[in-house]
C-alpha cells in the first residue's frame, strides 16, 4: 500500500427497499487510523461498506485502495481478492466451534499478504483484546461484548490491510459497549491498519475517530479530521437543538484535592474532571450547545467553572423562530476554537448580541470521551 494515499470511493447508487434511495460519494480518505462514517438509519452507511467490501457490485464506480484498482466502472476485484477484514453488527461465530477453532477458520482462508508488508501477529491481537483466556470457550458461554471481541479477532486474524466495522456495537447494551470501548482504543493504538467505522453513535466517534464522513440523506454532507466535522453529527441526527463541538485538549495540571484536571486547547483551557490521564497526555471533550451560556460581562461567584472571553462570529435562528444558535471564536496563546451555544431568541434580544460583540461564554458541562 502506498503510505501518500488511502481509499478513494466514488460512485452514484440507487436502489428500492420500500421506497426509492440513492447515495451518492465522492472521497478520498486517509490510509492510517479510523475513519468514521455516520448516518441515520437509511443514510447508506452499511451500502458504502459493502461497495468498498465488493459485496456490492456496481455498475459504475471507482473504488482504489493505495496504489490497488478495487474497481474501476466494469472491471471489479472480487470480495474474497481484497484484503479486508469485516465486522458485522452480530458475532456471526460458529456456535459449534470454541474460539481457537474459529480463529483459525478465518487464519486458514487469509488472503496472503506480498513479500513486503506485514503479517499482523496473531498472538498480540489476542492480547489486545483480552481473549487469551477465552481460546477453549464456545461462544454461547461468552457475553455479547466478549463474543464481539471474537468476531473482531477472527476479522484481523484474516490478515486484512483494511478493516471494516459495521455498527459493532450497536447489539450491545450500555455496560457491554463500556467493556469493548477500551479494546478497541487500544487495538487503534498498537495496530497499524486503516478502519472504516460505521455507527450511529456520537459518543463512539468522538471517541474513536480521527477522520469523519457524515451521511445525511444520501450524500456526503461532511469529510474531514473529527474535530473540524464533529459538529455535523447532531445537525444532521438531530438538527440544532443537539449540536456539539470536539475539543483536542492536553492535560497541564492536576487538582487533587478537588477531583479536577485543567486541560489545555487551542483557545484556552477547561477545568474538567479528573479522570486518570498523566499531565501531557491528550484527551477528547464534548461540549454541548445546550450546556453553553452567554453573558455581557464576567460571571463572579457562580458554581460554573469554566468561564472565558469569546467574540461572535455568528447568529442562526431555529425554523420555529425560538431559538438562536450563536457561533463564538476563543483566543488563547495556541491558536483559536468555535464554540456553540443554543440559547433562546429572547436572550438573544434582551442582550443585544450580534456578529462581532464581545462576550463571555459559560461552559456548564464537558464530557470526557477517552
Amino acid at each position: 500500500m502506498n503510505s501518500e494515499s488511502g481509499l478513494v470511493i466514488r460512485f452514484d447508487h440507487r436502489w428500492h427497499s420500500g421506497r426509492e434511495y440513492q447515495l451518492t460519494v465522492d472521497l478520498d480518505l486517509p490510509s492510517t487510523g479510523i475513519t468514521g462514517v455516520f448516518g441515520v438509519s437509511g443514510s447508506g452507511k452499511t451500502t458504502l461498506l459493502r461497495a468498498v467490501a465488493g459485496l456490492l457490485p456496481l455498475a459504475k464506480a471507482q473504488i482504489y485502495f493505495g496504489d490497488r484498482c478495487w474497481q474501476h466502472d466494469g472491471e471489479l476485484l472480487k470480495a474474497e481478492q481484497r484484503r479486508i477484514g469485516y465486522v458485522f453488527q452480530e458475532a456471526s461465530l460458529f456456535p459449534h466451534l470454541d474460539v481457537a477453532a474459529n480463529l483459525r477458520y478465518a487464519s486458514q482462508r487469509a488472503v496472503q499478504p506480498l513479500a513486503n508488508e506485514k503479517q499482523l501477529d496473531e498472538k498480540r491481537i489476542l492480547e489486545i483484546l483480552g481473549l487469551e483466556h477465552f481460546l477453549d470457550s464456545k461462544p454461547g458461554a461468552l457475553s455479547g461484548g466478549e463474543q464481539q471481541r471474537v468476531a473482531i479477532a477472527r476479522a484481523l486474524f484474516s490478515n486484512p490491510e483494511l478493516l471494516l466495522l459495521d455498527e459493532p456495537m450497536a447489539s450491545l447494551d450500555f455496560q457491554r459497549k463500556a467493556e469493548i470501548l477500551p479494546y478497541l482504543l487500544k487495538m487503534k493504538a498498537e495496530l497499524n491498519i486503516p478502519m472504516l467505522y460505521v455507527s450511529h453513535s456520537a459518543d463512539e466517534l468522538a471517541s474513536l475517530a480521527d477522520w469523519l464522513v457524515v451521511l445525511d440523506g444520501g450524500r456526503v454532507v461532511a469529510n474531514g479530521p473529527v474535530a473540524e466535522t464533529f459538529s455535523t453529527i447532531s445537525k444532521a441526527a438531530h438538527g440544532d437543538s443537539d449540536l456539539a463541538v470536539l475539543l483536542e485538549c492536553r492535560v497541564v495540571e492536576h487538582e487533587k484535592e478537588w477531583g479536577l484536571q485543567k486541560v489545555e486547547f487551542a483557545g484556552g483551557h477547561l477545568l474538567v474532571r479528573e479522570n486518570g490521564q498523566q499531565v501531557g497526555e491528550t484527551i477528547r471533550v464534548r461540549v454541548q450547545a445546550r450546556d453553553v451560556s452567554v453573558s455581557l460581562i464576567q460571571p463572579h461567584q457562580t458554581s460554573i467553572l469554566n468561564s472565558m472571553p469569546a467574540q461572535i462570529s455568528g447568529l442562526k435562528t431555529s425554523q420555529d423562530g425560538s431559538m438562536v444558535l450563536i457561533t463564538a471564536i476563543v483566543s488563547g496563546n495556541h491558536g483559536q476554537t468555535s464554540l456553540l451555544a443554543n440559547i433562546t431568541r429572547r436572550s438573544v434580544d434582551s442582550l443585544s448580541l450580534e456578529v462581532g460583540k464581545k462576550v463571555f461564554l459559560q461552559l456548564k458541562s464537558a464530557a470526557i470521551l477517552n
